[in-house]
C-alpha cells in the first residue's frame, strides 16, 4: 500500500474462500424467467431454484426484492435470497435445508428498476405471480404460494396482492410474510439528509459543483430522489412544507389504505424493532456525529479511487504549503414534540489552495415539532466507524432507527403508538393493525457489526436471528408431534390432522400451526382411539391444551404413504384396530362447521380396518385409493361414505371388503371405482345403500373398473358405469350379502 507521504507498507495474510451453500436439493444456479416490461412496470426477472424432489415448479416460496436503485454500482441479485435463508439453526441445520425438506421451490423476484414507483414494481410482482401460477398448473400442482417481502418489498407485495383481490383475481398466495417491511414509511435521519443536501450543492472552482469533482457526493442525493424513496420517507429534507413527507409519500400510502383488508391470504409481519417500546441507544436531540478538524483524511479516502489527472493533482495539492482543508459537521437525532427546536445538521467546509478560497460554505437546519423517529423502536441502520474515519469521541452513536416498529407491523405512526408496548398480540385484536400475527425483538442481542453494547432493536437487514427464528419456522415448517410420541401409536386418544389460524405463541416450546400432511410411517390406532382429518377441535393430540384450535370452514389434504419427499416410497400401513375410528371432515352447517378432508392412499400404502374399526367419510370429503394403494376392511369392520362423502378407487388402486365387513354408502354419497381400479367383495361381504325411501336412489356405487364378487369377476363383463343397486342391493335399510 502506498500512502500520500509516499511510504510503502506490505502486509501478508491468507484467507479461505467458502462456497455459499444452496442446500443439497437445489441447483447451484437458478433458472431465469424474464418478466417483460410493460406500460405498467419496468419488467424484471425471476430466479427460480427448483427442488430436486419436485417434478418442475410445484411449491413456490417467493422472495421479492427491496429497494435496489439502478444508481448502485452492483445491483442485488438472487444471492441475497440465498444468504437470507442460510441462517444456521441451533440444531446445526440450516434454514434452507428445512425448506428443502418441506418441498419448497425458491424464487427471487428482481426488478429491472428497484427504485421505481412502488405501484409499478407491485404490478411487476403481479405478472410474476401470474407466470408462477401458470407453470404450477401445467405441472399439476395445486400448492399455494408463500410470498416474502423484505423492507421495501413489504409495501410492494402488499399492494400487489390487495390490488389483485380488488380486481377479483386469484393470486394463490396463502401467506404474505413481511421482513421489517416499510408498511407505513421509513426514516433516514434528517441530519444525514441535510448533510447530503449541503455537500451535494457545494460550489467548487469556476462555478462548478464540487460533486463534479467528487462523484460520491451525488449518490445520496440521487438516492433521495428515487421515486420509491420519495414514497417511503416519513420526513424529507426536500419537502417544501417544513418537516414533513413529500406528496409522493402521502399519495402512495393513501392508495394503500384505500384497499380492503386482506381477504384471501394470511398477513404476517416480522419486525426488527423492539416490541416492548424500547428505543434506540441515541435519545431524541442527542449528538450522533460531531467532527471538527482537517478534511485531508476524508478526501484521501475519496480520491483513493481516482486515477489519472485528478489523482495526481489531489496528491500534489494536499501536500503543498498554503493549502488547508477544514471540515466541521454536527448531526443530531431529531427531537420529540416537547423539546423545541434542535439543530439536527450544522456543517462548515473551508478549503484553501495556494492561500485562495477553493470552497467556503456553511449550512445548518433546525427541526422542531417532530416525532423522534431517529430514536424510536425499530430496525436500525448502522454507521461503520472504520469507514468514515471517526472515533468514539466523534461518532457518539452508530445506530439509528430506519424502520419504526409500528411501521413494520402496519400500525399508524403517531405519538401514542411510536413507543407503545406491542409485546401483547392483543394489538391485533384491538384493531391497531390488519396484520394477522406478528413478532419482533424482545431480547437484547449484540450486533456482530455495530455492537457493543447489546440492544433490543436489531439491524434492519439481515433480520433473521435467534430471537425470531422460531417464528419463521412456524410460518414455513409443519410440525409432526405424532411421530415423536409413541412411534406412531394413537392409544385411546384423538389425533386431529389440520391447520390452525392461531397466532404464534413464543411462550409455548415447539408451538406449531399445522400438522404434517403426510403419513410416512406405520400408525396403529388402538383401544377406542381416533384419527381425525380436519375436524373442529385442537390439532394434533386434542387432549393437549396448549395445541391450537383447528381452522373452521377449511379443507385439509392428507397423503398416506409416499415416503419422504425425496426418497423412494416405502410401505406404510395405517391400521384402524378394534373400537378405533378414522373420520374425514366434519359437516354441521347449523353449528357453522363445514370442514372437509381429502385423503390419498398412495403407492405401497395400505389402510387396514380391523374388526370393530370404522372409517367414516363426511360431506364433501373424499378418500382416494390411488395407484398401488389398498383399502382392506376385515370382518366386523366398516367403511362408511355419508351425506355426500366420496370413496374413490383410482386406476391401479384396490378396495377389498372381506366376509362380514361392510361398505356403506348413504344420502348423496358415492363409491366410485374408476377405470383401472378394483373392487373386491368376498363371499359374505355386506354392501349397504342407506337411502331406501328415495326411489331415485341417491346413494350410488358406480363401477367403471373391475368388480370381483365372491371370487368371480362380474365387471367389466357388463356395461361399464352401471349402477349396482339392482345387482346385489336391497331397496331397504338393511345389509345385503354379496
Amino acid at each position: 500500500m502506498k500512502t500520500f507521504d509516499r511510504k510503502e507498507y506490505v502486509a501478508h495474510f491468507s484467507f479461505k474462500v467458502m462456497e455459499q451453500g444452496i442446500g443439497t436439493r437445489f441447483p447451484n444456479t437458478p433458472t431465469d424467467i424474464e418478466i417483460p416490461a410493460t406500460q405498467e412496470h419496468s419488467g424484471g426477472v425471476m430466479n427460480i431454484f427448483i427442488n430436486d424432489c419436485n417434478d418442475g415448479l410445484a411449491k413456490p416460496l417467493i422472495i421479492a426484492d427491496g429497494l435496489d436503485p439502478e444508481l448502485r454500482d452492483e445491483n442485488r441479485t438472487w444471492e441475497f435470497a440465498i444468504e437470507l435463508l442460510n441462517y444456521q439453526l441451533q440444531s446445526g441445520d440450516v434454514l434452507i435445508d428445512q425448506l428443502e425438506s418441506e418441498g419448497y421451490d425458491i424464487i427471487f423476484v428482481d426488478y429491472n428498476n428497484g427504485g421505481d414507483y412502488i405501484q409499478r414494481n407491485a404490478r411487476m410482482v403481479q405478472d410474476a405471480l401470474r407466470e408462477i401460477n401458470q407453470i404450477k398448473a401445467a405441472n399439476g400442482s395445486t400448492a399455494s404460494n408463500i410470498l416474502i417481502g423484505p423492507s421495501m418489498g413489504g409495501p410492494v407485495t402488499e399492494y400487489a396482492l390487495l390490488e389483485m383481490e380488488q380486481n377479483n383475481e386469484a393470486h394463490q398466495v396463502e401467506q404474505l410474510l413481511l421482513l421489517d417491511g416499510v408498511q407505513r414509511g421509513a426514516n433516514v435521519p434528517l441530519g444525514i439528509q441535510h448533510a447530503s443536501r449541503h455537500l451535494h450543492d457545494l460550489e467548487g472552482p469556476w462555478n462548478t459543483p464540487l460533486r463534479d469533482y467528487i462523484p460520491q457526493l451525488s449518490f445520496l442525493r440521487n438516492l433521495f430522489n428515487e421515486p420509491a424513496m420519495k414514497q417511503m420517507l416519513l420526513y424529507s429534507a426536500y419537502s417544501t412544507n417544513g418537516v414533513s413527507p413529500l406528496p409522493e409519500h402521502v399519495q402512495f400510502y393513501a392508495e394503500l389504505d384505500a384497499f380492503m383488508p386482506p381477504q384471501h391470504f394470511e398477513y404476517v409481519a416480522l419486525s426488527a424493532g423492539s416490541l416492548r417500546g424500547v428505543g434506540q441507544l441515541v435519545q431524541p436531540g442527542e449528538d450522533i456525529v460531531s467532527y471538527s478538524g482537517g478534511l485531508s483524511e476524508i478526501l484521501q479516502d475519496v480520491v483513493g479511487g481516482w486515477s489519472g489527472f485528478w489523482a495526481n493533482t489531489a496528491e500534489l495539492v494536499l501536500g503543498l504549503s498554503g493549502n488547508t482543508a477544514t471540515f466541521a459537521v454536527g448531526i443530531r437525532a431529531i427531537p420529540d414534540q416537547n423539546q423545541g427546536g434542535v439543530i439536527v445538521y450544522n456543517g462548515q467546509v473551508e478549503i484553501e489552495i495556494l492561500f485562495s478560497s477553493f470552497v467556503s460554505s456553511a449550512y445548518s437546519y433546525v427541526a422542531s415539532g417532530t416525532l423522534p423517529l431517529d430514536s424510536a423502536p425499530g430496525g436500525f441502520m448502522g454507521i461503520h466507524r472504520d469507514s468514515i474515519f471517526l472515533n468514539e469521541q466523534q461518532l457518539f452513536h452508530n445506530t439509528v432507527c430506519i424502520v419504526p416498529t409500528v411501521s413494520s407491523l402496519d400500525i399508524p405512526i403517531n405519538a401514542a403508538n411510536l413507543y407503545a408496548n406491542l409485546e401483547n398480540v392483543g394489538s391485533v385484536a384491538g384493531n391497531l393493525t390488519v396484520v394477522n400475527r406478528y413478532a419482533g425483538s424482545t431480547a437484547s442481542i449484540e450486533s456482530s457489526e455495530y455492537g457493543p453494547p447489546a440492544q433490543e432493536n436489531q439491524q434492519h437487514s439481515p433480520i433473521i436471528n435467534e430471537d425470531n427464528i422460531d417464528f419463521l419456522l412456524f410460518s414455513f415448517v409443519a410440525a409432526d408431534p405424532l411421530l415423536s410420541e409413541q412411534s406412531g401409536v394413537i392409544n385411546n386418544r384423538v389425533y386431529n390432522y389440520g391447520r390452525s389460524l392461531a397466532p404464534f405463541d413464543p411462550a409455548i416450546p415447539g408451538f406449531f400451526k399445522e400438522t404434517d400432511n403426510r403419513i410416512r410411517y406405520d400408525i396403529d390406532i388402538l383401544n377406542g382411539g381416533s384419527l381425525w382429518v380436519n375436524r373442529a377441535d385442537r390439532i394434533a393430540f386434542t387432549d393437549e391444551l396448549q395445541n391450537p384450535q383447528n381452522q373452521q370452514s377449511s379443507n385439509f389434504n392428507l397423503y398416506i404413504g409416499g415416503g419422504d419427499l425425496c426418497t423412494t416410497p416405502s410401505p406404510v400401513i395405517l391400521t384402524i384396530a378394534p373400537t378405533a375410528r378414522m373420520e374425514l371432515g366434519q359437516w354441521d352447517a347449523a353449528a357453522g362447521i363445514t370442514n372437509t378432508a381429502q385423503v390419498y392412499v398412495q403407492e405401497d400404502a395400505q389402510l387396514s380396518v380391523q374388526y370393530g374399526g370404522e372409517v367414516q367419510i363426511n360431506k364433501s370429503s373424499a378418500l382416494r385409493i390411488q395407484e398401488g394403494g389398498r383399502l382392506e376392511v376385515a370382518s366386523g369392520g366398516a367403511v362408511v361414505a355419508r351425506f355426500g362423502g366420496e370413496l374413490i378407487v383410482e386406476s391401479g388402486g384396490e378396495l377389498r371388503i372381506e366376509a362380514g365387513a361392510t361398505l356403506q354408502v348413504s344420502q348423496y354419497a358415492r363409491c366410485v371405482i374408476e377405470e383401472g381400479g378394483r373392487l373386491i367383495l368376498e363371499d359374505g361381504a355386506f354392501v349397504l345403500l342407506d337411502d331406501w325411501e328415495d326411489p331415485e336412489g341417491r346413494a350410488v356405487v358406480e363401477v367403471s373398473g373391475e368388480l370381483v364378487v365372491g371370487g368371480e369377476v362380474i365387471l367389466p363383463s357388463v356395461t361399464r358405469g352401471e349402477i349396482l343397486t339392482t345387482l346385489f342391493l336391497r331397496p331397504a335399510r338393511q345389509k345385503a350379502q354379496a
